[in-house]
């Protein structure tokens, strides 16, 4: 990562200069103060990432006048402080390495397990219920440079089907490790059941079919015990009834000061829903309207950025997803023609599914990543929603100040 300053086009103080050699504030200082006078240029770079021995300033003058083109392809580099393992840089279900930078002693991340997928259904008089919502854990502990670390995100519980009539997947779980020792793990949420499986001897049994919500899991003899740590449950995907389907969990969120566990996904009979808390995920509305597609059933993803906003379930008018400009949590916010369900926060969206009707989805969607679990699938043989998978951020050093070192679960400690 490196801010540099083009070699052609437009440059402005505020938006070029400013951004790459930052005061404390914009703007505050003029052109004369950035001559290259050894000291001055570098004090004005503030951010605590910077590393001042590759500031480029060979172009720009020590006396005399001074120009805007001066500071053409003058810049610095920057020192990472973070990595971000998800689906868009990462294959879920596979093993990665991270290794521990020079001069890191200290690591503290945020690991979020897959939410599980929805119940396909093969019954045109019953539902399949919703999978559960990935739990979630984050630590901080002390480290050596050069060490070796095992990685892997969960893969997002596979879309129940209703043509064969199976279940939908669990979702994977997602860790980090040395060897075969577990640093930190958050449990992929269960997968729901497709309606063939909730009905015994020609009668409905709609008792806990859904999905049940991830655990996190802190390995206390590696951990340093005196530095925070936490660890949350996803929340369960709600259970089906007749004619109706259940939603998908929330993710388990950060719990600063207390377990802060995902929003249970609503039952089909519109009963047991539930906002997230302490920036955990809310539960999807049950699959019930007869708009097509239905994001409001599927459950509600975290950010990797620290505990921020909390989960608000949607409404039942909800017709389209919907991403928050938000990175800290799933939350709620007002559509044009309703109400939607704002899933994830970062990288996390909801795909709904793109082919057939309310009740019969011919492709499975998927589920806010990450951790959301997957919505089920109304009355007619059909495919539930696919989980969202898992995530995991590791970050190290101090924020811009230089003294606050960057360590979970408060947004203003962990922030880019």
């Amino acid at each position: 990562m490196a801010g540099f300053i083009g070699n052609t086009g437009p440059i402005s103080f505020d938006v070029d200069i400013e951004d790459v050699f930052p005061d404390q504030t914009t703007p505050a200082m003029s052109l004369s103060e950035y001559y290259r006078n050894g000291t001055n240029i570098q004090t004005a770079i503030t951010a605590g990432n910077v590393d001042t021995s590759t500031i480029v300033t060979s172009g720009i003058p020590t006396s005399g006048q001074i120009s805007f083109s001066d500071f053409r392809n003058q810049g610095f580099a920057t020192i990472a402080q973070g990595v971000v393992y998800d689906r868009n840089n990462t294959t879920p279900g596979t093993n990665v390495t991270f290794t521990v930078p020079a001069n890191i002693y200290e690591l503290s991340a945020i690991v979020i397990g897959a939410g599980g997928g929805g119940g396909g259904n093969n019954n045109a008089s019953y539902g399949s219920s919703g999978g559960g919502g990935g739990g979630s854990a984050w630590a901080t502990w002390s480290t050596t440079p050069g060490t070796v670390y095992t990685i892997q995100i969960g893969a997002g519980g596979a879309a129940g089907s209703g043509s064969g009539g199976t279940n939908a997947g669990d979702g994977g779980d997602s860790y980090i490790k040395i060897g075969s020792v577990t640093y930190i793990l958050a449990e992929g949420g269960e997968g729901g059941l497709t309606s063939l499986n909730m009905v015994s001897g020609g009668s409905f049994n709609n008792a806990n079919s859904g999905g049940a919500g991830g655990y996190g899991l802190l390995n206390g003899s590696v951990l340093n015990a005196s530095l925070p740590a936490r660890r949350n449950y996803g929340g369960d995907g709600g259970d089906a009834v007749s004619l109706h389907g259940g939603g998908g969990g929330g993710a388990g969120g950060y719990g600063g000061t207390g377990f802060s566990n995902g929003g249970d996904g609503a039952d089909a009979d519109n009963t047991g829903i539930q906002h997230g808390s302490q920036g955990s995920g809310a539960g999807g509305q049950r699959v019930y309207s007869n708009t097509f597609p239905q994001a409001a059933a599927a459950g509600g993803a975290v950010g990797l950025f620290g505990q921020g906003f909390s989960g608000s379930v949607a409404s039942n008018s909800s017709t389209a997803p919907r991403v928050s400009v938000s990175r800290h949590g799933s939350t709620y916010t007002t559509g044009v023609t309703g109400n939607f369900l704002v899933p994830a926060s970062g990288v996390g969206s909801v795909t709904p599914p793109v082919a057939g009707t309310f009740n019969n989805p011919t492709t499975t969607g998927s589920a806010a990543s990450p951790g959301g679990g997957g919505a089920g699938c109304a009355k007619n043989p059909g495919f539930g929603q696919k989980g969202g998978d898992g995530a995991i951020r590791i970050v190290w050093g101090t924020q811009s100040d230089g003294t606050t070192l960057r360590r979970y679960p408060a947004a203003n400690h962990v922030i880019d």
